[in-house]
C-alpha cells in the first residue's frame, strides 16, 4: 500500500478477482475490517483513490474487489461490443482448464443475484491487443500470448481474453479525466451525494445517450470517452472549453541538520495533484508541509478547494498554490500559444556532497524537486541523476515580443536554483524579488533561460471563487461572480473543483469574454 500511496497515483488498476470466502459485503464484516485487501480499499477510499475492478471470468456475480462498492466494477465486451459470453446456457464452447471443462474463463461476470453489488460498466475483454514480456505466453487456452495476434511472435505484443484485459481500459479513460480536472473527487453513482469522476462515466455512456437505464450484464453500458471528456471540461456560450486550469500546489522541507534526525531536505517541491501532494506530506522522509514558506510573504490557499483528502484520523494541511496551470494539451483560443508541458523530476544525494552521515549538517535526505519544460533539459537532469515523476500540467511557452506577447492574466514562471541549499525553486514574477533575495539565483541547466513559460497566479478578482486564470481560459467574465446575470454564481455553474452542469454564459444579460469566440461554427470568416 506504502508503495503506491509514496506515488501519488490517482487511479488503481486491479485485473484480478477472488472467489471462496470473499463474498459480497466482506469488507463490511467486522471480521474482516483488518484484512489487508480491507485496509487498502478503505485506504484508497480516504485518500480518493479510485480503485477499478475486474468483475471476472466465470459468467456469474461480480467477485471481489470489484464487488465492493467502493470499485468501479468493469465487465467484459466481446468483439462485436456486445456482453462476452462465448457459449450461453452451455459450456459448449468454454475453454479447457487443467483438461477440465468447467465453464469458467469463457464469459464476463455480472448482476447475477438481485441484491448484489451491481455491475458498473463494460469494455472490450475478447481477443484484446496487450503488451506482453517478448516471447511470453500467458494462457494459450485463453488465448493470451505474445505470439497470438498477427504480429511477430517476440514483438511484446498480443491477444488477451478475459475482464482482465477490461479494466486497464477503464482506468486509463479514469486517468484521463482526472487529468483533465485534478480536484474532482472519484464519486458513485449509487450515492448522489458522491458526484465525481464515476458518475461522469455513467452519464455519458452509450445507454445513457438513449435514455437506456442499468442493465445487469452491461451496468451503465460502454464509457464514452468523448462525452465524458466534454463534461469534465464544461462548456461557456454553449461550448465546450477546451483547457481548464489547476492549483501547482507549493510544499515546504525545512533541514534540521540534526546528526541523528532523518532531517529535511530545504527542498520546495510544486505538485499539480492532491494525491502526490499528500504522498509527499505523508510519506517523504524530508516531512513536506504547505504551512511553511519561508521565503514567499504569502502562500495562499486555493479559492474552490479547501481540503485535501486524507484519513479522518490523520489532519493534513490546507492547500496553498501560488501559480495555476493549464490541463490540457490544448490551445484556450485562436490567438493563445499552444501549452507545453511541466515534467517533474527529483533527485536524493547527501548534503553538502561527501558529508558523513550521522555527524552534523549531513542532511542524509536531502532532495530536490524541480520543473522542467523541454525535452532538452529532461535529458539533461536525467543525466545528472534526476528521476522523472510525471507531467505537472501545461504553460504557455515563452515568446518574443515580452510583455505584449504574454497571454492576458499570465506571469513568467521561473526556475532558479539555490547552490548554497542544493536546491531549485518554481515559482511566478509576483514572487520573483523574494525567492533571489533569498539565494534562488543561479539557472539550471547552466546558460539556461530561467523562465519556463508563463502561468496564472493565484488571483480571484470578483472573489466567486474562480481564479482569475480559470475563468481567462473559459472565457467568464473575472470581474463579474455572475457573468450571465441568471442568478447563479460563476463558481456553482463552473466549479473550481467540480463538474460543471451549467454554463455560466448563457443568461439574460451575459458579460462573458470567451477568448475562442468565433464568428461562424468552423471557425472561418
Amino acid at each position: 500500500m506504502l508503495a503506491w500511496a509514496s506515488t501519488g497515483v490517482q487511479v488503481l488498476s486491479l485485473s484480478f478477482a477472488r472467489n471462496g470466502t470473499w463474498a459480497q459485503g466482506y469488507c463490511q464484516n467486522p471480521q474482516n475490517v483488518n484484512d489487508p485487501w480491507c485496509l487498502v480499499i478503505q485506504f484508497a477510499s480516504d485518500t480518493d483513490v479510485a480503485i477499478v475492478a475486474a468483475s471476472g471470468n466465470n459468467r456469474m456475480d461480480v467477485r471481489f474487489p470489484a464487488h465492493d462498492r467502493r470499485a468501479v466494477a468493469v465487465g467484459g465486451l466481446d468483439a462485436t461490443l456486445g456482453f462476452w459470453d462465448e457459449s450461453p446456457g452451455n459450456f459448449v464452447n468454454c475453454p479447457f482448464i487443467n483438461g477440465v471443462q468447467t465453464g469458467a474463463e469463457c464469459g464476463s461476470n455480472f448482476t447475477l443475484t438481485v441484491g448484489f453489488r451491481r455491475q458498473e460498466g463494460t469494455t472490450p475483454a475478447r481477443t484484446v491487443r496487450s503488451t506482453f514480456y517478448r516471447g511470453a505466453t500467458w494462457n494459450l487456452d485463453l488465448g493470451c500470448s505474445d505470439a497470438l495476434g498477427g504480429g511477430a511472435a517476440n514483438d511484446g505484443v498480443g491477444l488477451c481474453t478475459g475482464t482482465s484485459m477490461s479494466t486497464p481500459i477503464m482506468s486509463g479513460l479514469l486517468g484521463m479525466l482526472r487529468s483533465i480536472n485534478p480536484l474532482v473527487r472519484v464519486g458513485d453513482p449509487e450515492d448522489i451525494t458522491a458526484y465525481g469522476v464515476r458518475d461522469v462515466v455513467a452519464e455519458t455512456t452509450d445507454r445513457a445517450s438513449l435514455g437506456l437505464a442499468w442493465n445487469a450484464q452491461l451496468g451503465y453500458g460502454r464509457p464514452d470517452a468523448g462525452a465524458a471528456a466534454d463534461r469534465m471540461l464544461g462548456r461557456t456560450r454553449g461550448l465546450t472549453v477546451t483547457n481548464r486550469v489547476t492549483p501547482l500546489f507549493t510544499l515546504y522541507s525545512a533541514a534540521t541538520g540534526a546528526p541523528t534526525a532523518l532531517g529535511g531536505a530545504t527542498d520546495f517541491a510544486n505538485v499539480a495533484t492532491p494525491q502526490n501532494a499528500m504522498a509527499l506530506i505523508r510519506y517523504s522522509v524530508a516531512a513536506y508541509t504547505t504551512a511553511t514558506n519561508p521565503v514567499a510573504a504569502t502562500n495562499p490557499t486555493t479559492p474552490g478547494y479547501a481540503a485535501f483528502p486524507a484519513e479522518a484520523a490523520v489532519p493534513a494541511p490546507a492547500p496553498r498554490a501560488n501559480a495555476y496551470v493549464m490541463t490540457t494539451e490544448y490551445s484556450p483560443g485562436p490567438g493563445l500559444p499552444t501549452p507545453i508541458p511541466l515534467f517533474l523530476l527529483d533527485r536524493e544525494r547527501r548534503w553538502p556532497l561527501g558529508c558523513v552521515p550521522n555527524t552534523a549538517g549531513c542532511l542524509i535526505y536531502n532532495r530536490d524537486f524541480m520543473l522542467v519544460a523541454s525535452v532538452q533539459h529532461l535529458e539533461q537532469a536525467a543525466a545528472d541523476g534526476y528521476l522523472y515523476r510525471g507531467r505537472q500540467g501545461y504553460i504557455y511557452p515563452r515568446c518574443a515580443n515580452e510583455p505584449a506577447c504574454i497571454p492576458q492574466g499570465a506571469q513568467r514562471m521561473y526556475r532558479q536554483c539555490n547552490t548554497n541549499d542544493d536546491d531549485c525553486a518554481v515559482f511566478l514574477e509576483n514572487q520573483r524579488a523574494a525567492y533571489q533575495t533569498a539565494g534562488y539565483t543561479a539557472v539550471y541547466p547552466a546558460g539556461s533561460d530561467p523562465v519556463l513559460g508563463y502561468a496564472y497566479p493565484n488571483v480571484d478578482t470578483d472573489g466567486d471563487g474562480l481564479v482569475d486564470g480559470l475563468e481567462y481560459v473559459a472565457g467568464i467574465n473575472i470581474a463579474d461572480v455572475d457573468s450571465d446575470d441568471d442568478g447563479a454564481n460563476d463558481a456553482q455553474e463552473f466549479p473550481q473543483g467540480g463538474v460543471s452542469f451549467s454554463d455560466p454564459c448563457q443568461g439574460p444579460n451575459v458579460t462573458c469574454t470567451r477568448v475562442n469566440d468565433v464568428l461562424f461554427a468552423n471557425g472561418f470568416e
